[in-house]
């Protein structure tokens, strides 16, 4: 089975249930979706993702991506709208799974719901941390 991987929030080698999970699978496809809109300053003058959390989150990328070359893989970093990007990778019939770690954010909880009732012959598996 083909599985692809949606890295989140939770950029973790050891100890992630989402990542053992997908790993167990004999193809696995990883993918980082950075959306542009984050970085846009909203009517209240505020920013999903400010200079500060961009840093952190590319030097955990970083890190990552050193630590999955170790063992062969690679994280894709896909730019765009995280529904789009899925959903588009899922329309290639490639994938019969996907995996990620739980969101409790409305905004991607919306789009899980919406990518599951898209394609509803995939798989979707979600992990608490």
């Amino acid at each position: 089975m083909s599985t692809l991987y949606w890295l989140t929030d939770d950029l973790r080698l050891m100890d992630n249930p989402a990542l053992i999970a997908a790993a167990e699978d004999s193809a696995l496809t990883i993918i980082f979706c950075i959306d542009e809109q984050q970085f846009k300053t909203d009517r209240f003058g505020n920013r999903r993702i400010g200079a500060h959390r961009w840093r952190f989150l590319r030097e955990s990328l970083l890190e990552l991506q050193n630590d999955l070359s170790a063992l062969g893989q690679n994280i894709n970093l896909l730019t765009g709208n995280a529904r789009i990007l899925v959903g588009d990778l899922l329309r290639t019939g490639r994938f019969k799974r996907v995996v990620r770690t739980r969101q409790h954010a409305s905004n991607e909880s919306v789009i899980w719901h919406f990518l599951q009732e898209c394609f509803s012959e995939v798989q979707f598996e979600e992990y608490d941390v």
